[in-house]
């Protein structure tokens, strides 16, 4: 069986509209077969992308560090706003805020460094030589389709989204290959490469890197555990989503057009939790990339689904039990009230005069004689907002929505971080 699809230009993957000097709309959004959510990656090379057209020129992305908040869908665009943090001579760094739907869907710090030429000393890990090239090793999207043929019903019908994705992305992947390293701990590798990227300048190749750095990083980790992704039952995967995620970059010579080798490890998986660290090499042994990741995983207990099945009479005789005396609560409840007077309702729109002067006996709502105006700078973008002295409302700035003031009853309480000038 084939698939004839088209696959996705990678300028195509990470094109943003700008829509301001620093806000910026995302043209396509990805959703993985079975993920809840938009491919990660891609919102990453997006941010990455944007930075790269608001930064200072002369200055090549070092490294950045992102925070996933809430899930995206690809049903509407995301909206990217970049700020500069931080201008040096050597270093500068900018923060990118995702939003969609009203809400934070990530937000990515990176640090951009002067171009020059490489001085000092310099170390890296050797690539590993235990792992086959790409020519010895079947596409990862063949794979999926060969196992298709043998599957039937639900399991088909998954390992067939998932070949149709592999045909359509801009990524070229080999099957994985895990290898037990000397110390005892799993290594999965794979080779990959992306080859409308030929041609592209720095800052986009860097971009197109932070697009492949997300691809099944955080699912080496059920592996490591021997969990397995796809199923029901005891032993699968229940939840994965990904927390955070960090990359370094130690090359200014990146073609992603080229085979790059991503090497994945789990240094450690508990907790809920799970940690995944990888490295990018090139052909002949360059360590051009650094990634960290850190993510949720929960799997099905065995504990308690094996128990389940012995208990299942006596805890529906429980709940008949509780049921029936529900029933004799209801009754009794209906029985005694209707044997007394119901209570008149109270009309909370429209209260009386002493119900009001009894509520404010006490508490000044405003203080007229000591009242004025501020300039408010927000902590996050540096807006100038003007706010009343004794405002009895949440003020948030416009610009970002960081909350500026609060009321206390009395004269309004600033944010931490926030700063304020009073107006004459």
């Amino acid at each position: 069986m084939e698939l004839v699809t088209t696959r996705e230009h990678i300028s195509d993957a990470i094109a943003v509209e700008q829509v301001s000097d620093n806000t910026f709309l995302s043209k396509s959004l990805w959703t993985p077969y079975g993920h809840p959510s938009a491919y990660g990656g891609q919102l990453m090379a997006q941010a990455v992308h944007v930075v790269s057209l608001y930064a200072t020129p002369g200055f090549a992305l070092h490294s950045y560090q992102c925070c996933f908040l809430h899930s995206t869908s690809d049903d509407r665009p995301v909206k990217y706003r970049a700020y500069n943090l931080k201008q040096g001579r050597t270093f500068s760094s900018y923060i990118v805020k995702a939003s969609q739907k009203g809400k934070f869907s990530m937000v990515l710090t990176c640090w951009f460094q002067k171009l020059e030429p490489s001085r000092g000393p310099s170390t890296q890990w050797p690539i590993p030589k235990n792992f086959p090239l790409p020519e010895e090793l079947e596409l990862d999207m063949n794979y999926y389709l060969t196992e298709s043929v043998n599957a039937d019903g639900e399991m088909k019908q998954a390992l067939m989204g998932i070949a149709e994705d592999r045909e359509r992305i801009p990524i070229i992947l080999t099957v994985s290959t895990e290898r037990m390293a000397l110390d005892g701990h799993l290594m999965s590798a794979r080779w990959m490469r992306v080859p409308s990227a030929e041609g592209c300048r720095l800052a986009v190749q860097k971009s197109i890197l932070a697009y492949m750095s997300d691809f099944d990083f955080i699912g080496v980790a059920p592996k490591a555990l021997k969990l397995k992704r796809l199923g029901h039952g005891p032993g699968t995967v229940e939840a994965i989503s990904t927390l955070s995620h960090s990359m370094q970059f130690y090359c200014n010579n990146i073609d992603c057009s080229e085979w790059l080798l991503f090497v994945i490890s789990a240094p450690r998986a508990g907790f809920g939790k799970a940690s995944v660290l990888g490295q990018f090499y090139t052909r002949d042994g360059t360590l051009v990339a650094v990634v960290m990741q850190e993510g949720l995983l929960a799997a099905r207990d065995t504990f308690f689904l094996q128990r389940a099945r012995p208990h299942r009479r006596r805890r529906r005789a429980r709940h008949r039990k509780k049921q029936k005396g529900n029933s004799y609560l209801h009754a009794y409840s209906q029985k005694c009230a209707a044997s007394h007077y119901q209570t008149l309702a109270v009309d909370l729109l429209n209260p009386s005069a002493e119900s009001e002067k009894r509520r404010h006996k006490l508490k000044r709502l405003v203080q007229s004689p000591n009242s004025y105006f501020m300039d408010v700078k927000c902590s996050g973008c540096f807006t100038i907002t003007t706010v009343f002295s004794h405002a009895q409302t949440v003020v948030t700035c416009g610009s970002c929505g960081i909350v500026l003031t609060q009321p206390t009853g009395g004269r309004a309480r600033l944010t931490e971080g926030s700063s304020y000038r009073r107006k004459n």
